[in-house]
C-alpha cells in the first residue's frame, strides 16, 4: 500500500471535500429537495441507475451475469419505494375524505404494513384503498395488469435475493429455483410499471387531494376557486359600482350562475389562505406576542457562536473542523424550562405549524389540514414536547415557520414573526428559500 493510499483512507467523505463539485453529492436537508419530495428523489435515483446499468449491458461492455444483481435490486427497491409512497399518499387522501383527525384502526393497520419488504403484501395493502372510493377503484381496475405483473418480485419477500448469496437462515441460497433471467423483458416491464406509478403519484393523487380538501363546488375545483379569489377585489370595495361588472365577468368566464358564484365566494371567505386575496384573515387559534418574545430571547441566547461553516473546495483536516451544531451546549437543558413556561395551547399551535412545514407521510399539507393537524398534535404533545420543541426551533431559524404561517394565510403571525424573530433568523444565517 502506497503512502498516498494510506493518506486517502484517512479521509472522511462526510467531512473532507476535495473532489470536483460535479462528484460531490448534497443529501438530506442540504439536498435542496424538501421533505415532501425527498422519497420521490430517492426513487428517481434508483430508476436512473436501472437505465445506466442496462446501457452497460446492451453494448456488451459488462457481462449481464455481473450487472444482473445491482440492476434487479434497483428495479425491485424502487418498486417497493413506489408502493410505500403511494400507500402513504392514499392514506392521506383517506383521512381527508373521512375527516379522520386521529389514527383509527384502518390507519394503524396501514401504517403497520409499511414495515414489510414483501411486494405482494404492499400491493394487497394499496388495493384496499379501492374500497374507499369508486374513482380509485375504477383507476386500479384499469391498471390491474400492472399490479398483476409485480408477481415477478413476489419470491423476494425480504428484498435480499439480489443482495446476498444466502437467505437469512445462512443455509438456503437465494435464486435457487431461478437459473436464467431475460433482462430485456424485465427491464421493459419495469419501464411500464414505473411509468404507471409515476402517473398515480404525480397526477392521480394530486387530483384526489384537490377533491377531498373540501374546497370545491359542483362547478369549480380548488384551483378555480383560488383563481376567482384573485380576481375579486378586497371586501372593502364590494359596494363600488365596478364590483357588479367583476362578478358578471367571473360568471361568464367560468359559466356560473349567481348561486354558483355565491357558493364559491362563501368558501373563499372561510378559507384560511384564499380569504387573504379579498383582504380578510381567518385567524387560526392564538399565539401571543409574549410567546414570540420568549422564543426570540431563548434562540438569541443559545446560538452556537463557535459554529463555522465548511466552505469551498479547500481540504480540511479533522482537527480543523469546528462544532457544526446550530445551538449552544445549554440549549436542551434550558429548553426544557422554556417548554414548560410556554402556554400549552400556544405551544400546540406552534407545533401544528411546525408539522405543517414538514410533510405528511411525504405528501404535502394544505392549509385545510390545519384543524385536524392541531387535533393530532394536541394528542402527541404531552409525551413529545422536547422533540417537538427542538424541531420547532430548527423550523424558526430556517425560516420555515414563517413560510408555514404565510402558506396558511396567517398574516398576523407573519407580522409577529417579522417583529420578533426575523433578526434571529438573520443571526443564525441558515434560512432556506421558500
Amino acid at each position: 500500500m502506497t503512502p498516498e493510499e494510506i493518506e486517502l483512507l484517512k479521509l472522511n467523505p462526510y467531512e473532507n471535500y476535495i473532489s470536483p463539485l460535479e462528484i460531490r453529492a448534497c443529501v438530506g436537508d442540504n439536498s435542496g429537495v424538501n421533505e415532501a419530495d425527498r422519497d420521490c428523489n430517492i426513487i428517481d435515483g434508483y430508476k436512473r441507475s436501472v437505465d445506466i446499468l442496462i446501457q452497460h449491458i446492451i453494448p456488451l461492455e459488462t457481462p449481464a451475469d455481473v450487472l444482473v444483481y445491482p440492476l434487479l435490486f434497483c428495479c425491485r427497491h424502487s418498486v417497493e419505494l413506489y408502493l410505500k409512497l403511494l400507500i402513504k399518499q392514499f392514506l392521506t387522501i383517506y383521512r381527508r375524505k373521512y375527516n379522520i383527525k386521529t389514527d383509527d384502526k384502518t390507519t394503524e393497520t396501514i401504517k403497520g404494513s409499511l414495515k414489510t419488504h414483501d411486494i405482494s403484501k404492499l400491493v394487497e395493502c394499496l388495493l384496499t384503498f379501492a374500497k374507499m372510493d369508486v374513482t380509485i377503484e375504477e383507476r386500479f381496475n384499469e391498471i390491474k395488469p400492472v399490479f398483476d405483473s409485480l408477481i415477478d418480485y413476489a419470491f423476494d419477500v425480504d428484498g435480499d435475493a439480489f443482495r446476498y448469496t444466502y437467505k437469512k437462515n445462512w443455509s438456503d441460497t437465494n435464486l435457487k429455483d431461478i437459473g436464467l433471467i431475460d433482462l430485456g423483458i424485465f427491464y421493459n416491464k419495469y419501464k411500464v410499471v414505473s411509468s404507471c406509478f409515476d402517473y398515480l403519484l404525480y397526477d392521480f393523487c394530486a387530483k384526489l387531494n384537490d377533491l377531498y380538501h373540501g374546497t370545491f363546488t359542483k362547478k369549480l375545483n380548488r384551483i378555480q376557486i383560488e383563481e376567482i379569489s384573485k380576481k375579486l377585489p378586497p371586501v372593502k370595495d364590494w359596494k363600488s359600482n365596478e364590483f357588479g361588472c367583476i362578478l358578471n365577468n367571473i360568471r361568464n368566464e367560468y359559466a356560473l350562475s349567481k348561486n354558483d358564484l355565491s357558493e364559491a365566494i362563501s368558501l373563499i371567505k372561510k378559507h384560511y389562505l384564499f380569504c387573504n386575496n379579498i383582504g380578510l384573515e381567518q385567524k387560526f387559534k392564538t399565539i401571543s406576542e409574549s410567546t414570540f418574545e420568549k422564543l426570540r430571547a431563548f434562540l438569541a441566547a443559545h446560538r452556537n457562536t463557535d459554529r463555522v461553516d465548511i466552505t469551498e473546495p479547500h481540504f480540511y483536516e479533522a482537527s480543523e473542523l469546528r462544532n457544526q451544531s446550530n445551538f449552544s451546549e445549554s440549549f436542551f437543558e434550558d429548553g426544557i424550562s422554556l417548554i414548560y413556561d410556554l402556554p400549552t395551547d400556544e405551544l400546540c399551535v406552534l407545533a401544528t405549524f411546525y408539522e405543517y412545514s414538514r410533510a405528511y407521510y411525504n405528501g404535502s399539507y394544505f392549509c385545510e389540514d390545519l384543524d385536524w393537524l392541531y387535533e393530532d398534535t394536541k394528542q402527541d404533545l404531552p409525551s413529545d414536547k422536547e422533540h417537538i420543541f427542538y424541531g420547532l426551533c430548527i423550523c424558526i431559524i430556517t425560516g420555515k415557520l414563517r413560510q408555514a404561517f404565510k402558506d396558511c394565510g396567517q398574516l398576523s403571525y407573519v407580522a409577529l414573526f417579522d417583529k420578533y424573530l426575523a433578526e434571529t433568523v438573520r443571526l443564525y444565517d441558515i434560512a432556506q428559500s421558500p
